[in-house]
């Protein structure tokens, strides 16, 4: 059976650190599953996302996306799975600035021709359209980003991870400037439009009053064992 995620005998260690940051025997995903991943500031969550996403490349190991190993791969090759299959939702979100709500969201298509194959590109002004309203930035398209209310930028950045229906989203912390309200609200819409556009979802967070909602919830420490 093919594992969305399969990990097998990780270890990375930054070059100026003492000793690693992540060694991690095993870890797997399937495909559909919206994983909780905790761990508190510091326990490498960040870390383990950007070896998922290519950006990082492990020193040790495995490391199985879709049965393709990303570790096996060159840094070309990494960044083009990457925009093929992945949406990255980053913490402090990397929008560009100098470019509209319209275009930042339009990005993954139009530097990945597998992402923009996977839609009907004359719709491609409805599909946006359509993330955006259920999003409640539709009003905000034509705007630059720096214009926004974190809120508003935050949802920009999801509706970028979306477009070209990726196959796994990966998001880093995106709910830590909301209070409980707004965070559930906003979940259950990613929620929703994950499971919409057929992705599944890993979301690290040390905010633990949110793993209730995830299919599964997974602690870093409890797949994480470094030795001092």
């Amino acid at each position: 059976m093919e594992h969305l995620i399969d990990i097998q005998g990780l270890k990375y260690r930054y070059q100026t650190a003492q000793q690693e940051t992540l060694a991690i025997s095993e870890f797997r995903v399937e495909k559909g599953e919206s994983i909780f991943l905790y761990g508190p500031s510091g326990s490498g969550k960040t870390t383990l996302l950007e070896i998922l996403a290519g950006i990082l490349k492990p020193q040790k190991g495995v490391v199985k996306i879709l049965g393709q190993d990303l570790s096996a791969k060159s840094e070309t090759e990494r960044d083009q799975f990457r925009g093929e299959h992945l949406g990255y939702i980053f913490q402090n979100f990397n929008l560009i600035p100098y470019l509209s709500v319209r275009e930042n969201i339009e990005l993954p298509i139009r530097l990945s021709a597998r992402r923009r194959s996977r839609i009907d590109f004359g719709k491609l002004e409805n599909i946006i359209s359509d993330i955006c309203d259920r999003l409640g930035i539709l009003s905000v398209l034509d705007r630059r980003v720096t214009e926004l209310s974190i809120g508003q930028q935050q949802r920009v950045a999801v509706a970028r991870a979306l477009v070209g229906q990726p196959d796994l989203i990966l998001a880093d912390e995106p709910t830590s400037s909301l209070d409980m309200d707004h965070r559930e609200k906003f979940l259950n819409l990613l929620f929703d439009l994950c499971k919409q556009y057929g992705a599944s979802l890993l979301f690290v967070s040390h905010d633990r009053s949110i793993q209730h909602m995830f299919s599964r919830t997974v602690f870093l420490s409890d797949i994480n064992k470094i030795t001092p």
